[in-house]
């Protein structure tokens, strides 16, 4: 619960897609990391598929609207306060939904989480990973590497291959749910594709201290 509060800056009740991405903000990296956060593209796919408060919820809240007296729609002041609530409810994530996402990247490995992870990486829901989806997510870290010219120049298409080599699908260049349950990697995929501080740590791997240290 105190890192959802922790998050919830505008004490709203409810994670806007900012606030949800400095989930895997990590401090000790402050200064050295310049990006860091849940990537933008993975933030909205975990609104999309995941988050309590989506479209379905603001449908919903429309409906409220739509059944309610006659009398309570004439009061503007009651307008207001619904038209708010609909907004929220649609670009916001809840504690549940908040819980749930917090459990599955505590334990990435697991089969629920990586079923969790995988619906918000299948873009096209064909229950396969290709170049396209690769891509797709890869393109917000690297749009972000390269905006500091600090860094040395990264080649996406060697950590997309590295993803593959990693992985090693049984039907080469489309990784399934079932691939990423047997490689034994999956959590750092998840974070090369997903997280701007993941991708950092991993590529100072090398350099960087163990958790344990």
């Amino acid at each position: 619960r105190k890192a959802f509060v922790d998050l919830d800056r505008d004490e709203s009740s409810g994670l806007s897609r900012e606030e949800f991405r400095r989930y895997t903000f990590d401090p000790r990296f402050e200064g050295m990391c310049d990006v860091q956060g849940l990537t933008a593209v993975f933030a909205d796919r975990i609104f999309e598929t995941h988050s309590v408060k989506g479209p379905a919820n603001a449908r919903l809240a429309r409906e409220a609207f739509a059944t309610s007296t006659s009398s309570s729609k004439a009061d503007p002041f009651v307008a207001r306060a619904i038209e708010k609530r609909r907004l929220q409810t649609a670009n916001e994530m809840d504690f549940h939904a908040f819980l749930d996402f917090a459990l599955a990247w505590s334990n990435k490995t697991h089969p629920a989480s990586l079923a969790y992870f995988f619906r918000a990486l299948d873009v096209r829901e064909r229950g396969v990973l290709t170049n396209m989806e690769i891509w797709t997510f890869l393109k917000g870290v690297h749009d972000a590497w390269q905006a500091d010219p600090e860094n040395y120049d990264l080649n996406m298409l060697d950590v997309r291959d590295e993803i593959f080599d990693m992985v090693k699908p049984a039907t080469p260049g489309r990784i399934t749910l079932d691939d990423l349950r047997r490689c034994g990697c999956a959590d750092v995929v998840i974070e090369i594709l997903c997280d701007h501080t993941g991708f950092w740590k991993y590529d100072n791997r090398e350099s960087l201290p163990g958790d344990d240290d």
